[in-house]
Parts: C-alpha cells; sequence; structure tokens
C-alpha cells in the first residue's frame, strides 16, 4: 500500500500524539506477494534471456580468428626526379609529409600497380618465393590471389599489400615475397629497356669525373707553388706588395716637399719678425705675455692716479717697470729660443723624407723583378683554369645526359621505395569477440523484455470493481512511542467509512503558533523586486502598522518635513519613519499611493495578496506563507530579540492581546529587557 503520511496533532517536543493517513489509491495494482526472483515475470525473462544469449557467445567465440599482415610502398611521382611539368594543386607542400608523399597522386600510375601486383606471372613468382620462407597451406595461385588484396591511400601514391589469413607467421612470408617479386619484375623491366644506354652514360661521366680530379690537383700544386691566391691580379700577394711601395713611395715623396715648404714658411717668418715657437711651446709663450700685458696696464693705471715722485718713493710700485724689462727679456729669450727649435725640427723631418725615398725606391726595383715573375706564372694559372672550366662543362653535358635518361625511365617505371614491410600480426582484427558479445548480452535482454511485455499484454486479467475502491486507514503515535490501539482499528478502512474521531483528552486545543518569520535577506529580495505601491505598504508593515491601520492612513497622517507618521484609530501613536520609507513617501504622489483607490482597504488588501507573488518570483522557499502579517511579526520579532521590553512595544506597533504578546516571550533573549530607546529600531532593509 502506498502511504500519504500527515502530521495533524502535536509532536515529539510537546508531547502531543502523531496522526499517520495510510492510503491505497483506487486502482493500484493487487501483488502476489512471492519473491522478486519467484515471481512470473523474472522466470519469463530469464528463460528468453538464456536461451539467445548462449547459442549467442557460441556462434561468437566460436569464430576462427583473422589476421592481417601489411607492407607499404609509394611509387613516387616522376615529378619530383627533374622532369619538368605543369604545376598541380595536389602538389602543394603539407608539413609533416615525405616529398614522395606530398607530391599529388598519380591516380593512373598506382592503378597500374593494382594490375600488375595482381597479375598471374607475379604471383606464381611470388608462390615459389613464399615457399621457401615458409611451409604454407596455400597450393595454387587462384586460392593465393582470394588472400592478396592491393589498397590505395587516398590522395597519395602510397600502395599498400595486404594478405588475410589465420596464421600469422605465413601472412608475413607470404607479403614479403610477394613485395620482392614485384620489385624484382620492376628492375628487370628498367633494366632490359634502359640498363644498356644509361650503363655507357653512367661510364663517361665516372672517367670525366676522375679526369677533372686530376686536372684540379694539378691546378691547386701549381697555385701553391706560385702563392696565386685568387683569380684576380690585384688580389694576389706580389702584385699587391708593388701596389703598396708605389703608393708609400709617392707618400715619402710628398712629404719630402711638405717638410721643403714649412721651412721656407718658418724663415720668412724669423725675417718678418714674427714670434712664432713650435706649439709645445705656444701656451708658456702666452702666459708670459700676458703676464707683461697685466703688469703694463697696472702701471699705466698708477700713473693716471699717482705722481712719478710718489711711484719713485713707493718700493712694491718701483718695482713694477723693473719686471716688466725682466718679463719682455724672458719673451724675447723663449721666441729665439723657439724659432731655433722650429728651424731644427723641420730640417730633421727633410732628411727623413729623403732617406725613406731612398729605401722604398730600393725596394720597389726588386719588388717589380717578382712581379714581373708572378705575371708569366699568372697567365701560366689562367690557361690550367680555363683547361678545367672546359672539362666540368664536359662533366656537366654528360650529367645531364644521364639525368635525362633517369627521367625517362622514372617516366616509364616510376621508382618504387618500400616504407615498410610485413610483420607476422600479433592479434586479430576480425572478429571483435567482446564487442560482438556485448551486442549479444544487450540484444537478449531487450529480446526478454519483450517477451515479457508480450505474455503481460496477453495474460493480463481485467480489474474488478473492488480494485477501483480506495483503502484508508491511520496509525496513532504518541510522543513516547505507538498509542496503544487495537488491530482492529488498524485495519484499512474502505471508501465511505468514517474515521473515529480522536478523543478530546487525548488531543488537547494547540495554541495559535506565531505566522513565520522571514529572514532579512529575504525582505531585501521581496524589496527589490517590489514597485513603489508595494513598497509603501512593506515600508509601513516594517514600522509595525497593522493592514487595516495602513487603509486608514490619509496624506494629512504624513509629516514629511520631521519624518514622522500619525496613526489614528484604536491604537493612535506617532511612528519615526526610517530614512528609506521617508524618501520613498516624499518621492511619489498621492500619500499613500493607494489613498487614489475608490476603496483603500481594498487597494492594501490586493497590495498583501501580491507579497507571496514577490516572494515567489524571489525564490524564497514556502513562498505562500510570506505574507503581510509575517512581514509584520518579522518587525516585531527583530524588536524582541534585541530584548526589547514586551510592555512597550505597544507603544510602536499598537495594542496587542496578552496572549499574544506571551507568545512573543520565547524569542526574547536571556537576560533583563531593554527600553526601545536602547534597542535598534530600524529593521535592516529600510536603512
Amino acid at each position: 500500500m502506498e502511504r500519504d503520511a500527515t502530521k495533524l496533532i502535536g509532536g515529539p517536543r510537546d508531547g502531543l500524539p502523531h496522526v499517520e493517513v495510510v492510503t491505497r489509491p483506487a486502482g493500484t495494482e493487487r501483488t502476489s506477494g512471492l519473491p522478486w526472483y519467484r515471481a512470473h515475470r523474472m522466470v519469463v525473462f530469464l528463460s528468453v534471456f538464456a536461451l539467445f544469449l548462449v547459442p549467442g557467445l557460441a556462434w561468437d567465440f566460436l569464430r576462427p580468428a583473422l589476421y592481417r599482415a601489411t607492407a607499404s610502398v609509394v611509387t613516387v611521382d616522376p615529378t619530383l626526379t627533374g622532369r619538368k611539368s605543369q604545376p598541380r594543386e595536389s602538389d602543394a607542400f603539407q608539413p609533416g609529409e615525405p616529398g614522395a608523399l606530398r607530391a599529388g597522386a598519380d591516380k593512373q600510375n598506382v592503378a597500374i600497380q593494382d594490375i600488375v601486383l595482381l597479375g598471374q606471372d607475379l604471383l606464381k613468382d611470388t608462390l615459389r618465393r613464399a615457399r621457401k620462407k615458409a611451409k604454407l597451406d596455400v597450393t595454387n595461385v587462384d586460392r593465393l590471389r582470394l588472400m592478396l588484396s592491393v589498397s590505395t591511400v587516398p590522395d597519395t601514391n602510397i600502395v599498400k599489400l595486404s594478405a588475410v589469413g589465420d596464421a600469422p607467421e605465413e601472412l608475413a612470408a607470404i607479403v614479403n615475397s610477394w613485395l620482392a617479386a614485384y620489385l624484382d619484375l620492376r628492375q628487370r623491366q628498367v633494366q632490359r629497356e634502359f640498363g644498356d644506354v644509361l650503363a655507357t652514360l653512367q661510364q663517361e661521366h665516372e672517367n670525366l669525373r676522375k679526369t677533372i680530379e686530376r686536372k684540379r690537383d694539378a691546378v691547386d700544386r701549381f697555385r701553391e707553388e706560385h702563392d696565386i691566391v685568387t683569380l684576380e691580379r690585384d688580389g694576389n700577394d706580389a702584385l699587391a706588395r708593388l701596389k703598396a711601395l708605389t703608393d708609400n713611395l709617392n707618400k715619402a715623396r710628398d712629404d719630402v716637399v711638405k717638410y721643403e715648404a714649412q721651412l721656407a714658411a718658418v724663415r720668412e717668418a724669423i725675417a718678418r719678425g714674427d714670434p712664432i715657437v713650435p706649439a709645445q711651446d705656444q701656451p708658456g709663450l702666452d702666459a708670459l705675455q700676458q703676464k707683461a700685458a697685466d703688469l703694463r696696464a697696472k702701471l699705466a693705471e698708477l700713473r693716471t692716479r699717482y705722481t712719478e715722485l710718489f711711484l719713485e718713493n713707493e718700493p712694491e710700485k718701483r718695482r713694477i717697470p723693473g719686471q716688466i724689462r725682466e718679463l719682455e727679456a724672458l719673451i724675447k729669450d723663449k721666441i729665439t729660443q723657439g724659432q731655433r727649435a722650429l728651424v731644427s725640427q723641420t730640417q730633421q723631418k727633410i732628411a727623413e723624407a729623403h732617406q725613406r725615398v731612398e729605401v722604398l725606391q730600393g725596394e720597389l726595383a726588386q719588388q717589380k723583378e717578382v712581379a714581373a715573375r708572378f705575371t708569366n706564372s699568372f697567365a701560366q694559372y689562367k690557361g690550367l683554369q680555363s683547361e678545367l672550366d672546359r672539362l666540368q662543362k664536359m662533366y656537366s653535358q654528360a650529367e645531364s645526359q644521364v639525368v635525362d635518361m633517369e627521367v625517362r625511365a622514372r617516366d616509364k617505371y616510376p621508382p618504387v621505395d618500400v616504407i615498410e614491410k610485413a610483420y607476422p600480426p600479433g592479434t586479430p582484427f576480425y572478429p571483435h569477440y567482446w564487442r560482438d558479445a556485448l551486442l549479444i548480452l544487450v540484444g537478449s535482454a531487450l529480446l526478454a523484455l519483450l517477451a515479457v511485455w508480450v505474455l503481460e499484454y496477453l495474460t493480463r486479467r481485467p480489474r474488478d470493481d473492488e480494485d477501483l475502491i480506495p483503502v484508508t486507514g491511520v496509525r496513532v503515535y504518541s510522543g513516547g512511542g505507538a498509542l496503544a490501539i487495537p488491530e482492529s482499528g488498524r485495519t484499512g478502512l474502505t471508501g465511505g467509512q468514517e474515521v473515529p474521531a480522536i478523543t478530546e483528552a487525548r488531543a488537547p486545543t494547540l495554541p495559535t503558533p506565531l505566522p513565520r518569520e522571514p529572514l532579512p535577506a529575504e525582505v531585501a529580495a521581496l524589496w527589490d523586486l517590489a514597485e513603489p505601491p508595494q513598497r509603501e505598504l512593506m515600508a509601513l508593515l516594517l514600522c509595525g502598522v497593522g493592514l487595516d491601520e495602513c487603509a486608514l492612513l490619509s496624506a494629512e497622517d504624513f509629516v514629511l518635513e520631521d519624518g514622522s507618521l500619525r496613526v489614528s484609530g484604536k491604537a493612535s501613536r506617532k511612528i519615526d519613519l526610517p530614512p528609506a520609507a521617508r524618501k520613498l513617501f516624499s518621492e511619489h504622489a498621492p500619500v499613500p499611493l493607494w489613498a487614489d483607490a475608490q476603496s483603500p482597504a481594498t487597494g492594501v488588501a490586493e497590495l498583501a495578496g501580491r507579497i507571496p507573488l514577490l516572494a515567489s518570483d524571489a525564490g524564497v522557499a514556502h513562498p505562500q506563507e510570506v505574507t503581510a502579517d509575517a512581514l509584520r511579526h518579522g518587525y516585531l520579532g527583530f524588536l524582541v530579540r534585541q530584548g526589547a521590553r514586551l510592555t512597550e512595544i505597544e507603544r510602536i506597533v499598537g495594542s496587542m492581546p496578552a496572549g499574544q504578546l506571551k507568545a512573543y516571550a520565547a524569542l526574547a533573549p536571556a537576560g533583563p529587557a531593554k527600553g526601545l530607546d536602547a534597542v535598534d529600531r530600524v529593521y535592516p532593509a529600510l536603512r
């Protein structure tokens, strides 16, 4: 039976009983009461499952394993061997691919190789070679052809040679023999058509190479013996030194002329009386001349200020003319010595330049003889080099002929490179035992389920009237365990029968519970989603104003200048509005927004009815419990939890029954209560 348990009265904390309603909905199918493994459906399912699973697995694992041995070869595109052809889109470079693979697929050539590989003569040679390597069960070419296959990799020149069978060692021997026979066949075809001509050209090419090597050795020895560095005349040592000596001799002669001109200029300056000295003596001479000029200026100033008699009587001033004369004598002597030194230095430079000219003239005469001999040797070297160039040209022509012949051979018989030989396979490629076993397992299960469904469909009985009657019963538990209810009282009651009422002594009347107290975060979420009219109502509720009092408010009750609200009625009082509420009422008109409604009470009730909808939109748990009374109760709980005196709360929220105030005492913290002035009266959402 299905159970729908609802706690109707009390709980374990207050000692009141639990009442659990147990029902069986109408139309519930009866069960046989047998264990699941003995049920009729399970027996049918397992029988059909085994009927298909066992033969299927036997067929799967009794199949022979097949192996495949594969070798890979590539036929090189003739465009890679030097043959000129138009570029193709497939020749574009692909990173990571060998040249033979990225050059583009020659589909026609690959197709021809497929035909050649399965030819009768080639397979006979393959069978003969394979019998020498391993003991084969294959007896004729036709059976061998059935085992072999040729496949190509799309868009490449790669050809894969494969053999399929149940003997891995034989397969590798067959494929490798097949590959060897194919390569030998290609070699014989090329040799038969191009072998003799190509061999003659290659021999001529080799002879020219040896002749060139001997001639190059002779040229190198001649170049080393005669110190020839390059083929340019000016780049060799003999001619380079001759040019350097000529340049140095011309420079030495220019120095002789320059120094003689300097000597003549010095002598003319001395004759004119010019104060010329060597450059290193010029600073000292300038200092003496400046000092003498300073003393003359000082003496001239003193003579303008004092008489000659006064100057003669002053010892320090009297010595100035003598100092001037000493400086002039010293300057004259320094100029004389400087002129002599300057003439002597210039004459020495002239003598050195003449000596350098004589030495360079001797060396130049000797180097001219060396250069003449080098010129003769260089001419012989040029002749040898010209002969070597002629031989190299002949060698290049012979090489071109060899390459051209090889290209012609490759055009007709593109070369074949072996990428990978065949090896004995370690694992079969077919059949996939475990994959097929899983498919058989799943298929058997599906067929078994289908059989159960068909059986149930064919053997299903129609329901009688008794199955359509709901059955209801109750179980009653006290705070410490189940009540002593007779066994007959626990039996299900059929539809239409009444459940005996619990006596008043067993179920005392419960006190009216307090509304749900919403969390501050939940109130903030409602505030964010609310429209201005709803916010005004929420603000008043969170200030302690009741719904009936909100319906009676008018614009005259709001004193926004000092932020206060006058509540009239049975519990008339004055309430200080929080900052958020004061701003809210000052930004909208009329105050309150439901004042223009035909019936303010109806407007307040409509707004209060939308508060649970806001809670639902905000994702609050159990939104139907978040009502206007719950918001006002949340404000009361906010005050009481801070320790506000219960006797003073009525100053804010109005008069309340003593029983209701007593219920709020459970929320108060331990210790003495506080006055309203000592607690925070602004709810967090209105700050």
